[in-house]
């Protein structure tokens, strides 16, 4: 009886201890993936021209300017 409790602790111990690792692992890997998001950023695209003055926008934008 005892035996068999014992070889019952130690299965439980070591399926604790696995997932405690897995937790680990997991935490480790999600702040890995979490750690800087500048990082992951792709831009994509044309570069275009910003005006912060609306009569130089508007003066660009002009068909008979073109």
């Amino acid at each position: 009886m005892w035996r068999a409790a014992r070889r019952q602790g130690k299965k439980l111990e070591k399926a604790m201890d696995r997932a405690k690792a897995r937790a680990e692992a997991r935490k480790a890997d999600l702040e890995k993936k979490m750690s800087d998001p500048v990082q992951f950023l792709r831009i994509t695209g044309m570069t275009c021209k910003t005006y912060l003055d609306a009569e130089q926008h508007y003066f660009h934008e002009d068909p008979s300017n073109l």
